[in-house]
């Protein structure tokens, strides 16, 4: 478990960590007003994730020298799963922050299902500054509008696999060249539409549009 903590951009360094316990229990004995806080925070409380005792749990800086995997399928709400993913970008942001500028790729956060944080605040900012700091970003997604533009505009690389949803293609085709109406467009939809299974668009500022074939992990095996 990670006992996490906010990462705070203007607090002086002798600052301490806020203590969420601590704030959690002084919203419990406020007014009425603060009772729909207290219930959207409860399930985070319930999972243990701010122990009373963060000095018996592993402090996340040390997670960075690991490869660390956060299964979400079981938690309780998506809201939750939105929540906790939000601290671990808030965090990790920071902490870049904080650091160094590498210039080079040193980490990579894969996020899986990524329509369900695609609005987190956090990501976009760590997509906008990330790259300077060493931090890379992995989205899979079903569908390629999932994305806001915002967040897409600063992925470098991008592959759109085969899709037989016309207005998905669409949709593609008119991320990557701005338009649907043109006679360009219009051949790459017809490419696009024509693609199978394993194949599709791989674009990025060394290959502009580029389709390719995908190696399957049962074929790699």
């Amino acid at each position: 478990m990670f006992f996490l903590t906010p990462a705070p951009t203007h607090a002086r360094p002798s600052s301490a960590p806020t203590d969420f316990r601590k704030a959690h229990g002084h919203n419990r004995r406020q007014e009425p007003g603060t009772a729909s806080l207290v219930t959207r925070l409860a399930p985070l409380f319930d999972l243990g994730l701010f122990p009373a005792n963060p000095g018996a749990t592993v402090p996340f800086e040390e997670s960075l020298n690991e490869r660390v995997v956060f299964k979400m399928n079981e938690l309780p709400t998506d809201r939750v799963k939105a929540a906790l993913t939000e601290f671990v970008i808030v965090q990790l942001h920071g902490h870049a922050l904080r650091g160094e500028q590498p210039r080079h790729l040193t980490r990579l956060m894969v996020f899986d299902e990524a329509n369900r944080i695609a609005k987190c605040p956090g990501l976009e900012a760590l997509a906008r500054e990330g790259r300077a700091f060493g931090v890379g970003i992995v989205l899979g997604t079903q569908f390629p509008g999932d994305i806001p533009e915002e967040i897409a505009g600063n992925i470098a690389s991008q592959l759109f696999l085969h899709n037989n949803q016309v207005s998905h293609r669409r949709h593609v085709v008119k991320q990557v060249l701005g338009t649907t109406t043109s006679a360009e467009a219009q051949n790459l939809l017809q490419q696009f539409g024509a693609l199978s299974t394993c194949e599709g668009l791989f674009v990025n500022q060394h290959h502009s549009r580029s389709f390719v074939s995908i190696w399957p992990h049962w074929q790699r095996r």
